[in-house]
């Protein structure tokens, strides 16, 4: 008799791990493929063109900056001495929108973020916008892409 209970225990504790286990497994899974986000950063700008210039995590150009499905985007304003802040990151009227979740403000930082739609089609370029206000304080607005890989 106490053998049989000793071996249900074991079933028991062994279920529980194992159950344990799997879960742990599939949500690190689900946590890895959605990873940190991917950064464009905006390190300075030219107000007689309205430009600014934005780079990728590996400094290349991000002006057609070209995301995965699904993935999160961070845009990241770095100090400069031009721009002061970042007011909106919005669609351009008519563009297709391939964002599932933002453009929004990180609270009240200077910083956006957006996450890709898991559903749009590869190849789908969404020409956006960036309202900025630069040290002076006069506004201005750049037009750079996001192409869906």
């Amino acid at each position: 008799m106490r053998l049989i209970l000793h071996v249900n225990k074991l079933i028991i504790i062994s279920s529980v791990v194992f159950f344990t286990l799997i879960f742990s497994c599939h949500r690190h899974t689900v946590v890895t493929a959605q990873g940190n986000p991917e950064i464009i950063k905006i390190e300075g700008g030219d107000t007689e063109s309205d430009t600014l210039t934005l780079r990728d995590d590996d400094n290349g150009p991000a002006t057609v900056f070209k995301i995965g499905k699904g993935k999160k985007i961070k845009w990241l304003l770095h100090p400069n001495a031009v721009v002061k802040t970042i007011d909106n990151v919005y669609a351009k009227t008519g563009s297709p929108n391939v964002f599932s979740n933002g453009p929004a403000r990180d609270g009240h930082s200077q910083n956006w973020t957006g996450r890709i739609d898991p559903d749009v089609q590869s190849g789908t370029v969404e020409e956006y916008n960036i309202d900025w206000t630069d040290a002076d304080g006069n506004k201005h607005t750049y037009d750079p892409k996001i192409q869906v890989k």
